[in-house]
């Protein structure tokens, strides 16, 4: 007995520690009360050695100590639920959601004591409950935002998570949840106040086709016009159509695109730009930025968003034929100005033959934009498939099987007509597209990413030298860090020099600009590592510049598509699709993890670099650390002085001092995951696999000494 009760008393102690170390607090005078008086009920029944007398009342041992083991046992029990009835009590499903709130309710009302006022008991109940049902109905939403909020996506190129109200990432359910109203409500609120505080009077508001599109802008744009902003919504429109409105209209000061590009369906998100019609970059996003998640992580302003909310309602948001009208026609106008220099070299394209073309829009904004009035101008014929907005028909990521049905509809057209050799299939948002070939047999070809940005490129450049435009070190193409190094040869041939940003496509457009002020000519920028290209004066990229660069290529050479192909440099690069491209990680601590990655490349070095030399060539190695708009070389932490989190690249040179291969690496900012990457100057694809088995091979090396 006294031993169960020593082990007894020793859990109520640390069970009190626990309560009182949770709570701040822990109340002793109840459970002593309650105690005391299960061991005088158990006094009643005499039992064991009478320890001594009060009168005639005998007090036995066996009683005494049954009696305080369960009062002891009862106050474990009220203990142990303090410490599990919690406000986040993780329990799944629609009965744990019943449990949480019953938990949530007990602890918001006990949390503080009912102090009773004389003749006015059920009085003071009632306005206890009322106060904890006001509060627990703001910390129950403040908690149902908060774990929605932490699972977005938050960078410079845009902001995204799952929007759908059913958490299915390929969902095509239009609803929101609460939760993700309110987030959106913060969007605009945060937005609209930086843009106003910029001197922004009207923006434009447009979406991709996606789902829950709709109920966003209806959130975003009421935001906006409760905090004074004028709005022109243009309701679905591509990014590259409303970002030219905004750049080329004197009434627009910015733009709210709501978009999560090439995600799945269920995804959405949001991307902002001013004036100038670029996604805003560099201080102004790490701005925006750091306001949402400061503002959306104080409770006390989700008072606001509730009321945007509520004011919201009975306000539907119509789309304006109008706004849409005058944004496909600037976009028009600039894509033209953008393809052509001079009306003389457009009315001589008109003239020349011309491929047909296939257009598998797949349900994407481009529906809805200039497509089909960008080739009635120029005379080329197309066919589109897959054509209205909105109807999804197949993944959304322009790459590998989800190019398929263009290669089979442009196939059987080349059987009736064989003009049609060339396709294009564009994300949701309508800025990236990957294209599908036709080779001499009426074979599809689909060039990976990687190869139609570097063909795009030497197309313009051709155009460049043509006309005179490219004088000797001023002339300059803008990429960033894991494009295929096949983009340097490419510019070698001209006489262009290349320079590398951070992943993300808003680090190349302000790239592009710094190198501009620096007095630089820069035509052709992008990433090559996601396809497309941005053709200056435009500030996203748009899959007609890449098309239309292509097919001007074509007409002025007069080769065939695998002509073409086959004089560019042969180079063997990981897609960003390939099974080992994306790495999930334990370690969070980025600068950690690339000291430690470091320390692995270089042990291993020592190991390979006898066969790397026999097998590629490479006999020497530096590192590239590339963040925003800036490249440093060197190893350790003084080479991340300006930051870790972005993209660190392995270069390998040949004995001549070529640069020949590379491995890269970057992680995510807001997950552990790390994207990685190989490229080699090789025609055999297990070059390539060799490489980025091995940095997979590093990486994760790495990770697990991070961690230790």
């Amino acid at each position: 007995m006294l031993k169960e009760l020593a082990v007894i008393i020793a859990f109520t102690i640390a069970f009190a520690i626990l309560v009182w170390r949770k709570n701040g607090k822990i109340r002793l005078l109840s459970p002593f009360i309650i105690t005391v008086c299960i061991i005088f009920f158990n006094l009643l029944n005499p039992v064991g050695k009478v320890l001594f007398r009060i009168g005639s009342f005998p007090i036995t041992a066996t009683a005494f100590g049954i009696g305080l083991r369960k009062g002891l046992i009862l106050w474990d029990m009220v203990l142990i639920s303090k410490l599990i009835i919690s406000r986040n009590l993780p329990v799944p499903g629609k009965a744990g959601k019943l449990v949480k709130s019953m938990f949530y309710y007990f602890d918001s009302i006990t949390s503080e004591r009912i102090k009773f006022k004389p003749g006015r008991i059920i009085e003071t109940i009632d306005n206890r409950l009322l106060e904890c049902y006001k509060d627990i109905d703001m910390d129950t939403l403040f908690d149902d935002v908060y774990n929605s909020y932490k699972k977005m996506i938050i960078s410079a190129s845009g902001w995204r998570k799952v929007f759908a109200a059913d958490g299915d990432e390929n969902s095509m359910n239009k609803e929101l949840s609460e939760a993700d109203s309110v987030i959106a409500a913060g969007i605009g609120y945060i937005f609209s106040k930086w843009a106003l505080s910029k001197g922004c009077k009207t923006v434009a508001i447009a979406r991709d086709a996606r789902p829950t599109g709709e109920a966003i802008c209806q959130i975003v744009a009421n935001a906006a016009q409760q905090l004074g902003l004028s709005i022109q919504y243009l309701a679905i429109a591509a990014a590259p159509e409303i970002m030219a409105y905004v750049k080329n209209s004197e009434e627009l000061d910015g733009f709210i695109y709501i978009s999560a590009s090439h995600n799945p369906a269920g995804h959405n998100g949001v991307k902002f730009g001013l004036g100038d019609g670029s996604v805003l970059g560099g201080s102004d996003a790490a701005d925006v930025i750091a306001r949402f998640k400061a503002f959306m992580e104080d409770k006390s302003n989700y008072q606001t968003l509730v009321q945007i909310l509520n004011n919201s309602k009975g306000t539907p948001l119509p789309a304006s034929e109008f706004y849409k009208a005058k944004a496909l026609e600037a976009y028009l106008k600039f894509n033209l100005a953008t393809a052509f220099a001079t009306e003389e070299e457009l009315e001589a394209f008109k003239k020349a033959e011309k491929p047909a073309v296939v257009a598998d829009m797949n349900g994407s904004a481009r529906c809805l934009s200039i497509d089909r009035q960008f080739f009635d101008t120029l005379g080329i014929e197309y066919s589109f498939i897959n054509d209205t907005a909105g109807e999804i028909a197949h993944g959304i990521l322009p790459e590998g099987r989800n190019l398929n049905y263009a290669a089979g509809h442009l196939e059987k057209l080349h059987t009736q007509d064989k003009r049609f050799t060339i396709g294009y299939v564009p994300d949701n948002d309508g800025d990236r597209g990957n294209l599908v070939l036709l080779d001499k047999n009426g074979k599809a070809l689909i060039p990976d990413a990687q190869t139609v940005f570097v063909l795009a490129c030497t197309a313009e450049l051709t155009f460049m030298q043509r006309s005179g435009q490219i004088a000797p070190g001023r002339t300059a193409v803008a990429v960033n860090c894991p494009t295929s190094l096949r983009i340097e040869q490419i510019a070698q041939r001209f006489g262009v020099t290349v320079f590398r940003a951070e992943v993300g496509e808003a680090n190349v457009v302000n790239l592009a600009a710094k190198l501009r002020k620096e007095g630089y000519t820069v035509r052709f920028l992008g990433e090559g590592s996601n396809g497309g290209n941005i053709t200056h004066p435009a500030t996203v990229r748009d899959p007609l510049n890449t098309i239309i660069s292509i097919i001007k290529y074509a007409s002025l050479t007069g080769k065939s598509w695998e002509e073409m192909i086959a004089e560019l440099p042969q180079f063997q690069t990981t897609s960003t699709d390939d099974a080992l491209a994306k790495m999930k990680i334990q370690c969070t601590d980025h600068g950690k993890l690339k000291l430690c990655y470091e320390d692995v490349f270089k042990a291993e070095w020592e190991e390979k670099k006898a066969e790397l030399a026999e097998k590629f060539g490479i006999t020497s190695w530096r590192e590239i650390n590339t963040i925003g708009t800036e490249s440093y070389e060197g190893t350790g932490a003084e080479a991340r002085k300006a930051g870790v989190k972005g993209g660190l690249k392995i270069l390998f040179s040949n004995k001549e001092g070529k640069d020949i291969a590379f491995i890269w690496m970057r992680g995510s900012g807001t997950e552990p995951v790390f994207r990685i990457l190989a490229d080699i100057e090789s025609s055999n694809p297990e070059d390539e696999r060799y490489l980025i088995q091995w940095q997979h091979h590093l990486v994760e090396e790495a990770d697990r000494r991070a961690i230790k």
